[in-house]
C-alpha cells in the first residue's frame, strides 16, 4: 500500500472507552494492514505518533506513570555527576555511524 494511501485511509474507530482508548486495535480499522511492508508499518507508526504529539493534552498519563518520572527525576538530582553531557553522547554517536 503506497503511503499516500495510508494518509488517505480515515476509518471511523468504534467510541472511546472510559480510559482514553478504543476497543477497536488500529489494524482492524485499516484495510490490508496485515499487507504493509515493514516500512509501511513503520511510517504509519510515526504518522500515529507525530499525530499523538500534536495533541500533549489528549494522551493520557497514569498516577503510576507520572511516580515513575518522579522517581527518575529524584534519583537524576541525587546523582548529577553520574550523567553524561548531551554534547558528548551526540558526538560518540555521531562517531559510532
Amino acid at each position: 500500500m503506497p503511503s499516500s494511501a495510508l494518509t488517505a485511509c480515515r476509518l471511523p474507530l468504534a467510541p472511546h472507552t472510559p480510559g482514553g482508548y478504543t476497543p477497536v486495535m488500529v489494524k482492524e480499522a485499516i484495510p490490508h494492514f496485515a499487507e504493509l511492508t515493514v516500512s509501511e508499518k513503520l511510517l504509519l507508526l510515526e504518522e500515529l505518533w507525530d499525530d499523538l504529539a500534536g495533541q500533549p493534552s489528549e494522551v493520557p498519563v497514569w498516577d503510576w506513570q507520572k511516580r515513575e518520572l518522579e522517581r527518575r527525576y529524584q534519583e537524576y538530582l541525587q546523582n548529577l555527576a553520574d550523567g553524561t553531557p548531551w554534547p558528548e553522547v551526540k558526538e560518540r554517536l555521531l562517531r559510532a555511524l
